[in-house]
């Protein structure tokens, strides 16, 4: 009887690693296939997997706004954010602008026809708020990391 046990014992070890074989095999070829679409994606300037890409923003101070609407700004978290910030307006104007959130940013102060750019990688998500501090109430917006 003990041989008819150790027997069984064995027939259901053997049945079990028929049975993980095609999973395991599944699982790797997952694996291979999601490592080609990062690469892939990353050679075509898509973003990779939590972020990844440069993204360039530019911002044009003019009329006392941020690109006539001061807009939301929107990148994913773990992307480089290069943010070009332009003074285009016709007069003596002079803008800055500020970045609250971890570590916040700002530029030096921007005379017409300068150009300043802010690089920086969002590494939380969340809404955090851009602003010239010398026109406050004027020329605010949102930065949006999405995760």
């Amino acid at each position: 009887m003990a041989n008819g046990v150790a027997a069984q014992e064995m027939a259901g070890i053997a049945r079990g690693i028929g049975r993980r074989r095609p999973v395991v095999l599944l699982g790797a070829a997952a694996a291979v296939l999601a490592a080609a679409a990062v690469v892939l994606g990353m050679a075509h300037g898509l973003p990779a997997l939590n972020g990844g890409r440069t993204v360039e923003i530019a911002l044009v101070a003019k009329n006392l706004k941020f690109n006539d609407t001061n807009p939301p700004l929107e990148v994913r978290r773990g992307d480089s954010l290069r943010l070009v910030v332009r003074n285009a307006e016709p007069t003596g104007i002079t803008h800055d602008v500020i970045i609250s959130g971890p570590g916040g940013l700002r530029t030096t102060p921007i005379v017409p026809g300068e150009t300043q750019v802010l690089t920086f990688k969002p590494s939380h998500a969340g809404v955090y708020h851009y602003s010239c501090s010398l026109h406050p109430g004027l020329m605010d917006g949102r930065l949006i990391v999405r995760p």
